[in-house]
């Protein structure tokens, strides 16, 4: 979605053992990212405050200026809760998505991840998730 203030409201009263904060291509402009995507995180983290966050920033062999502008906001979220001493938040960066051999193969149209693209992002993802849940338990 928009992160619309009443689905971030929504979202902090669920019972997750993970989230994913990952809707960089949702959000319409530079402006409203930077207006939102801390603000969301912020309000999940103060309902649990143990929960393990994963940021991720847009998934992409290539990133335009402005796509660098929009990752530079998403990775001032993740360093800010690092400067807050938050142990429970990860990034990973969408362009390691796509490195490597048959990197240009990922994706049809250089946006949307085909099926081997989203067998590299599940991987990738997947193998955070793992590390911060058994870092949690």
């Amino acid at each position: 979605g928009l992160k619309e203030d009443e689905m971030a409201d929504y979202i902090a009263t669920l019972d997750m053992s993970v989230f994913v904060l990952d809707y960089d291509y949702n959000s319409p402009s530079a402006e409203h990212l930077k207006a939102t995507h801390e603000k969301l995180f912020l309000k999940v983290r103060n309902s649990h405050p143990d929960l393990p966050i994963i940021i991720l920033s847009m998934p992409k062999y290539t990133l335009s200026d402005y796509e660098l502008s929009r990752r530079a906001i998403i990775e001032e979220t993740y360093n800010n809760a690092i400067m807050r001493n938050d142990a429970n938040v990860y990034f990973i960066d969408g362009l390691s998505f796509n490195v490597g051999a048959h990197q240009y193969e990922m994706s049809l149209d250089s946006v949307h991840p085909n099926d081997a693209g989203f067998i590299r992002m599940a991987d990738s993802i997947g193998t955070v998730i793992r590390h911060a849940l058994e870092k949690k338990n």
